[in-house]
């Protein structure tokens, strides 16, 4: 037979050889669509929620009124140990491709996040677009929360991470981005949840210093977070003037920061700028008021949004916690002025950098009125 006859054959048997060797049906796998971590009792160990989702729902065979997903706990020292423990309890092996939510309870994530971080880390089935988040309280009464909208409470609350990243006051970080702020300097900003019996809370953020929370951030902080990270995609603001009040909605964004060395002095400037909206004007009074100059709106934007950013770059200064990533750009642009901070960046220089914010906010249509 001649070479290249024998080629074409090995490249044919090639295609049915290959195939998936480690294929498994989905009705052999427990998939899981959300982990949570909380403190025990005893704080020697730790336990680790699951939530799983009733192979009966996939299929379409439950009823109306029944669970669609099971909740499965067990305790442990290390999340891998906990995981072995679920897999001797159950004939089906974990698999982790489709999980959702990462959520650490408030407890567990002032002691540090580093070791739930890396199991996940090491998975290579995971999806790293899930999310990492904090939750105010225990985490296992996030998944224990119920919707009628939304029977399984990842999914739920991965909608409302989505949804809620348009209004620009929750954080916006899946799991790989959390992964590269936190592994530079091991200080990141991640989202925050709070949950009753019934619902859900999104808003706000963890703030996170040496892999520890350390403090918690309000909704504007957050947002103020959101514009230097530049991941403003929405949202609205009010301002009042005298006792008129007005609604600003975000179509654009776009945040500028850019290290300057100058005489020796390191300085960031930030440059914000924003293109939007005025789509309600609302009075405390029943007095009639004639409307305000858009020029005066647009200085009252502005303030706003000044204030809100120097406010939280005040606040990571006196926490010394650099979780936006300056060091990161002053490093590519500077390197020699930054092998001498390399060691105390965060505790020695950046509790003094000066920082020129300038933002500019127009607004370009007021809306139509008959």
């Amino acid at each position: 037979m001649q070479k290249p006859a024998i080629t074409v054959l090995f490249i044919f048997c090639l295609l049915f050889y290959g195939g998936c060797w480690d294929l498994r049906d989905i009705d052999q796998r427990s998939i899981v669509l959300g982990v949570a971590f909380d403190q025990t009792e005893e704080n020697a160990e730790m336990m680790m929620t699951l939530e799983i989702p009733l192979l009966m729902t996939i299929n379409g065979e439950n009823g109306a009124n029944e669970e669609t997903s099971v909740l499965l706990s067990t305790t442990g020292k290390t999340p891998a140990q906990m995981a072995t423990h679920f897999e001797r309890r159950n004939w089906r092996q974990l698999f982790f491709g489709h999980t959702k939510i990462v959520l650490i309870s408030e407890a567990l994530a002032r002691e540090g996040i580093q070791p739930f971080i890396d199991f996940f880390d090491r998975n290579p089935h995971i999806d790293r677009r899930l999310n990492l988040v904090i939750a105010q309280g225990e985490a296992r009464t996030v998944l224990e929360a119920e919707n009628p909208r939304e029977p399984l409470a990842s999914v739920y609350l991965k909608n409302m991470l989505e949804v809620q990243a348009k209004t620009s006051r929750v954080i916006t970080r899946n799991f790989q981005d959390s992964l590269i702020r936190l592994e530079d300097n091991g200080d990141a900003i991640l989202p925050r949840v709070r949950a009753t019996e019934t619902e859900l809370t999104i808003g706000g953020g963890a703030l996170i210093k040496d892999w520890k929370l350390i403090a918690w951030l309000d909704e504007n902080e957050a947002r103020a977070a959101q514009f230097l990270h530049n991941r403003v995609d929405g949202g609205r603001m009010t301002v009042t003037i005298d006792t008129m009040v007005y609604t600003y909605s975000i179509l654009t964004a776009k945040t500028r920061i850019r290290p300057l060395l100058q005489n020796g002095v390191l300085s960031m400037e930030i440059k914000i700028e924003s293109e939007g909206n005025i789509v309600e004007v609302f009075s405390y009074t029943k007095d009639h008021q004639s409307l305000h100059s858009i020029k005066e709106i647009n200085q009252k934007i502005n303030q706003l949004i000044h204030e809100e950013v120097m406010h939280l770059l005040n606040k990571l200064q006196y926490l010394q916690v650099d979780a936006i990533g300056f060091e990161q750009r002053i490093r590519r642009r500077y390197p020699n002025f930054m092998r001498q901070y390399n060691d105390n960046w965060s505790q020695q220089y950046f509790p003094t950098l000066q920082f020129t914010l300038e933002t500019d906010f127009q607004i370009r249509r007021t809306g139509i009125l008959d």
